[in-house]
């Protein structure tokens, strides 16, 4: 789990969940009910809203398939929301999102669920900026975003579960100030989110665009390469068979030269073996009739 992964996830959740935010709404709701009750109430609508806002982002990036919805388009769409409702924030209206008239009619009805659970705690803003959250990533930093939203809630539960010490330790000029502190932060968390969604889109559609000019080009090149590859190959057989047809015929002309000297070198080494045999022949009677004589001549002196 990355721990710079949870602090953006926490911090992103917790300035657009602002539970101080749903912490007036609550109180006036609640008002009248023993602590038990108000408590009761508190739990349930924290379980709620967390239950919706960890669906969401688990299971975002499945319902954003669904309806065909990228997530640039979400960041946009969700960054406008932030922004707005940070810029109302800014301005101390905090309770912008349910009006005073939906407020009365849920009175006498669960209003832990409307406008406590949703929208207050877990609104069109919640939503899109859990899902944006956990768009591309590992399952471990989407685990980081989970206990960011488990402890985010956690919190929101502690504090309706106190909403009345708190009220006494702090007052509604408190509270407004520090809404509007939350709403300014929470204007730049839209802003950022804003500005990466246009970025990322621009940038899906130029190379979108620049492809469809790149791979006609690059099918020409291929087919260039191809032609030049063909012609290549076929300059190269020819060219061989050129070579080998040239090399036959000085190889034929070198070995008729060849064979003609052989003929006439072997002609001269017959002519001088046939000299040299007969002068061997010569000497050979000539020394043998002195050996003759000499015999003779040994035989008649030894008489």
């Amino acid at each position: 789990m990355d721990l710079t992964t949870f602090i953006i996830a926490f911090v992103s959740i917790f300035v657009i969940v602002n539970p101080i935010s749903g912490l007036f709404t609550f109180m006036s709701m609640s008002s009248g009910y023993p602590q038990k009750t108000k408590n009761m109430y508190a739990k349930k609508s924290v379980l709620l809203a967390m239950a919706m806002a960890m669906f969401f982002a688990v299971a975002g990036s499945l319902v954003l398939s669904i309806f065909n919805i990228s997530i640039d388009m979400l960041r946009i769409a969700g960054g406008m929301i932030l922004l707005s409702v940070g810029f109302k924030m800014m301005t101390a209206k905090v309770n912008s999102v349910v009006s005073s008239t939906e407020v009365s009619d849920s009175v006498d009805k669960d209003f832990w669920v409307f406008p406590i659970a949703t929208p207050l705690l877990c609104g069109p803003g919640t939503i899109s900026t859990v899902i944006v959250l956990t768009g591309g990533l590992t399952i471990g930093d989407v685990l980081a975003v989970l206990v960011a939203i488990a402890l985010v809630y956690a919190i929101a539960y502690l504090m309706f579960r106190s909403s009345e010490a708190i009220s006494r330790r702090l007052s509604y000029t408190g509270m407004l100030v520090i809404t509007r502190l939350l709403g300014l932060l929470l204007a730049a968390i839209a802003v950022g989110m804003i500005l990466a969604g246009v970025e990322s889109f621009v940038t899906n559609l130029l190379r979108n665009l620049l492809s469809e000019f790149i791979e006609p080009l690059s099918s020409t090149v291929a087919a260039a390469n191809a032609a030049a590859a063909t012609y290549a190959a076929t300059a190269a057989g020819e060219a061989a068979a050129v070579y080998a047809s040239e090399a036959a015929t000085y190889a034929a002309v070198y070995a008729g030269e060849a064979a003609t000297y052989a003929t006439a070198y072997a002609g001269e080494v017959a002519t001088y073996a046939a000299a040299y045999a007969g002068e061997a022949v010569t000497y050979a009677t000539a020394y043998v009739s002195e050996v003759a004589e000499y015999a003779a001549a040994e035989a008649g002196t030894n008489t």
